[in-house]
């Protein structure tokens, strides 16, 4: 049988548990002690003024977690509301602000869902200014003279939620809101800025139907509806143009050449491109076409971050035109370009083709050169060669141009090859051509020349002696065949766990180790 509300609000449950301190009251002791089943307190005793308190067998008693019972505070508990409870009702009332504001724009104003959803979503600085005017209706009604009913929490914070959505439906209804604050919020218009925006004798979008046509062209675009404010605050003329005029405008950029991405990114950086004649704003493009690159190229390196001057950015080639440098500064930057794709396309890194170009532009801007593919079959090489060969002696570019006969790079013996390094190593170290301890260093050594120096390099780094490692060489060449990560596990473990001195590891075979 359900036991009813009052019986419930009584309800107390023994936790089993050793009593860590005493209770808050003397006469919670003298009460804990006859409980030795469960009992029925009335709430109005001493006892009952405490959350929980210790008897006398090391039960604690306390008031059952999930009673539907509100607890009773004593005076030795404040009731603060933790910052995270008050975070949470914040967030809670404004999702329920936001629901009431969307509804009255959508069912009372009319306004489209997605628009409706968008404003409501995206203004919180005008959600917080309605919650402030309707705080009052958040808090629970006193109720004098009567007995407060019981209510449990849910309940709580669905009637106050309740409160909240009917205050702020009394205020749409008896005040109305100027909806062009929201709407610039919306689309990334600060208050501040807003402001001298606002239209003097509008408050409902309604009114406004161009604006919102025009609003909704840039969004069917593809343009975001945060980075429309930028738009409407630096060409306001946009947002005034008749039926059609925007679509057609969107669409004369795109018959420049350039793709819908691009056309964005102009629209966002440059919005007064809307406004002007584009064969006039962006005289640049036909300077890409004279020296060979495409339109759309420009589109790579647009930023809606920034800003450009395009009536700026064409003085630089117009200035070498009246100098009469046309066709030379058009041939040396369309051989520029094609010299940094065939740099990037070999393999060379960025950094490096940027020192490359303020080392040897001369070379790449005066040369048209072949594709690499042709020019790596000619040669009969890999990328990694002909890309350590261009980089080593830059002057070879001129002789990949185009037209040109490229001869066949003999075959290198490798055996030879790694012969001649290894003698070379063996000489940076003392050891005399033709020597006997050259002899047995060349028969016992494995490996290339260049890896034998990386690991000679390791073994003084580690802190020995240059002539102390030269030699630990001379007794036991084999040292060098081992890799770096053998000789530094090697090393450490004769250093830190044997304990021996660094510099007696050259008397030590670190080969028979």
């Amino acid at each position: 049988m359900l036991r009813s509300v009052p019986a419930a609000r009584h309800r107390w449950l023994p936790w089993n548990g050793l009593a860590r301190g005493s209770s808050r009251t003397p006469h919670c002791h003298a009460a804990a002690a006859a409980v030795s089943s469960w009992h029925v307190h009335d709430s109005s005793s001493p006892c009952a003024s405490s959350w929980s308190w210790a008897s006398q067998v090391g039960d604690r008693i306390q008031l059952r977690p999930f009673s539907a019972a509100p607890a009773i505070v004593g005076d030795g508990i404040e009731d603060v509301d933790d910052r995270r409870v008050k975070q949470m009702r914040r967030r809670r009332d404004t999702r329920i602000a936001q629901k009431a504001f969307m509804e009255y724009l959508h069912v009372t104003r009319g306004i489209c869902f997605s628009d409706a959803e968008h404003m409501s979503k995206r203004s919180p600085i005008f959600i917080s200014k309605l919650l402030e005017k309707v705080k009052d209706a958040a808090k629970e009604p006193t109720e004098e003279g009567e007995e407060v009913p019981f209510r449990s929490k849910v309940k709580k914070r669905e009637m106050r939620d309740e409160r909240v959505s009917k205050a702020l439906v009394r205020l749409f209804n008896f005040h109305p809101i100027n909806e062009f604050e929201p709407f610039f919020e919306s689309i990334g218009i600060a208050p501040g800025e807003y402001e001298p925006l606002l239209p003097r004798d509008l408050m409902f979008l309604n009114d406004d139907e161009t604006m919102l046509d025009n609003f909704r062209v840039l969004c069917n675009y593809g343009i975001a509806r945060t980075k429309i404010g930028r738009i409407y605050r630096d060409a306001t003329e946009v947002f005034s143009f008749g039926h059609g005029v925007l679509a057609s405008k969107l669409k004369a950029l795109e018959d420049q050449g350039l793709s819908k991405t691009s056309v964005i990114k102009l629209v966002m950086s440059s919005p007064v491109i809307l406004v002007r004649d584009p064969n006039v704003e962006l005289k640049i493009l036909r300077w890409l076409d004279d020296v060979g690159i495409q339109r759309d190229w420009l589109g790579r390196f647009l930023s809606v971050k920034k800003s450009y001057n395009w009536g700026k950015m064409v003085q630089v080639p117009q200035f070498f035109s009246d100098l009469g440098f046309t066709n030379e500064v058009d041939n040396f930057t369309r051989n520029l370009r094609r010299g940094i794709f065939f740099l990037a396309e070999i393999g060379v890194s960025e950094e490096d083709i940027k020192k490359f170009v303020v080392s040897n532009g001369s070379i790449l801007g005066s040369v048209q050169l072949k594709k690499p593919n042709s020019i790596m079959t000619h040669l009969s090489v890999g990328k990694k060669r002909l890309c350590r060969m261009v980089m080593e002696d830059p002057q070879l570019l001129m002789k990949f141009s185009l037209g040109a006969k490229v001869s066949r790079i003999p075959k290198v013996d490798l055996h030879e090859a790694s012969f001649k390094e290894k003698v070379k190593f063996l000489q940076n170290l003392g050891f005399m051509e033709g020597s006997e301890r050259m002899t047995r260093g060349l028969k016992a050594f494995r490996g290339k020349g260049d890896e034998l120096k990386d690991r000679y390099d390791f073994l003084v780094k580690t802190g020995l002696d240059p002539e102390h490692v030269v030699q630990m060489i001379t007794m036991a060449p084999h040292v060098l065949n081992q890799k770096i990560h053998v000789l530094e596990s090697k090393i450490s473990f004769l250093v830190n766990d044997m304990g021996y001195p660094l510099s007696t590891l050259r008397l030590i075979n670190l080969e028979v180790l």
